[in-house]
Parts: C-alpha cells; sequence; structure tokens
C-alpha cells in the first residue's frame, strides 16, 4: 500500500484516515508526539470514524 508519508510519518486526514481509502493509523506513525495519550486520543477518533463508516455501509 502506498499511503502518503511526509517526513517518515503518515499523513492522516481529522479522522486518522490515511490517503489510503479503508486505512486508518495512529500512534508513532503518524506524529512525532510518541505519547500514549496521545495515541490512545488518535485511536478513538479512528474508531468512531470507523464505526460510522459501517453504520452507512449496512
Amino acid at each position: 500500500m502506498n499511503a502518503k508519508q511526509k517526513k517518515g510519518s503518515l499523513v492522516v486526514d481529522n479522522h486518522q484516515q490515511t490517503s489510503v481509502e479503508g486505512l486508518y493509523a495512529v500512534g508513532d506513525i503518524v506524529s512525532w508526539l510518541n505519547q500514549l495519550c496521545v495515541a490512545e486520543s488518535q485511536a478513538a477518533i479512528a474508531a468512531t470514524a470507523i464505526h460510522n463508516r459501517f453504520e452507512v455501509i449496512s
């Protein structure tokens, strides 16, 4: 998969989705701020986006 990168990190949108449709990324791979609380927050955002995406599909 060729997800867009910038300075060694994956580029994500406001929902943590990469440039590859359906691929979400969180934590150290998307942020230089390597803190657990940041990764947890990003994971919550991604999980909500994925959940909402499945509601639309269903």
